[in-house]
């Protein structure tokens, strides 16, 4: 069972320039969002809007803070890309 990346910074090393510490998070609007919000309009168009007020329907990137690459980013009903949590 893979684990899914915290949404709240935690402690890892950049592979890129090799800085340890907390990352930084950046919440986004992403496919899954999208595809979410279609499903609802079709079923419940007056609530087309949830998707976009619930975090959890967000993708969200962990970033180095020194150099800003992403260590991480989970998509939205998509899974985990990059390094994985451990």
């Amino acid at each position: 069972m893979e684990r899914k990346t915290p949404r709240e910074p935690y402690y890892a090393q950049c592979q890129r320039c090799g800085q340890a510490g907390q990352t930084q998070i950046k919440s986004d609007i992403g496919v899954g969002t999208i595809g979410c919000t279609a499903l609802i309009c079709c079923c419940a168009p007056t609530f087309f809007w949830f998707p976009f007020v619930i975090d959890n329907c967000y993708d969200h990137s962990h970033k180095c803070q020194n150099c800003g690459n992403i260590i991480t980013k989970e998509k939205f009903l998509l899974g985990t890309d990059g390094q994985a949590f451990k």
